[in-house]
Order: C-alpha cells, then sequence, then structure tokens
C-alpha cells in the first residue's frame, strides 16, 4: 500500500506491517488457533421485518425463518 512509502509516516508503517507479519507468522508457527467453523451461504428474501431462508434457488422451500425486529426508528417520508 502506498502509506508504507508516505514520507511522513513510512517507517512507522512499514515497521507496524513488519511486526504484524512476524506475529503472524509466530501464530501459524505455534499453532495459537484452530479453526473450527461451518460456512454456508443460502438464497434468503425479507419478508416484512423477517428472513425467509430457501433449501435452493427456487425458493420454493423455507428451511427456517429469522424473526427480526428491523427499521424500528421514526423515518421521515419518501
Amino acid at each position: 500500500p502506498d502509506v508504507l512509502n508516505n514520507p511522513a509516516s513510512g517507517e512507522t508503517a512499514r515497521k507496524l506491517f513488519a511486526d504484524a507479519n512476524a506475529m503472524l507468522d509466530r501464530i501459524i508457527a505455534e499453532k495459537w488457533l484452530t479453526a473450527n467453523a461451518v460456512l454456508g451461504l443460502f438464497p434468503a428474501a425479507s419478508v416484512g421485518d423477517d428472513i425467509e431462508v430457501y433449501a435452493d434457488e427456487s425458493r420454493t422451500t423455507v428451511l427456517h425463518t429469522l424473526r427480526n425486529l428491523r427499521q424500528q426508528g421514526e423515518h421521515r417520508t419518501g
């Protein structure tokens, strides 16, 4: 990024960048973290204040409805 070459902040930015990379290398080498997650992307649509999550792109089978209270504030017309 340009900030690494900026005359005013480049030296500090490069030091911070090097320190962060060293910390990431240590995290990986010493196995500080273990990732345990599952991620899924599903077709969904809003229905009023709720979100319906569908089984597939045909959107005929609702897997789950996420109940929400959205947009509670007063809004101006238009």
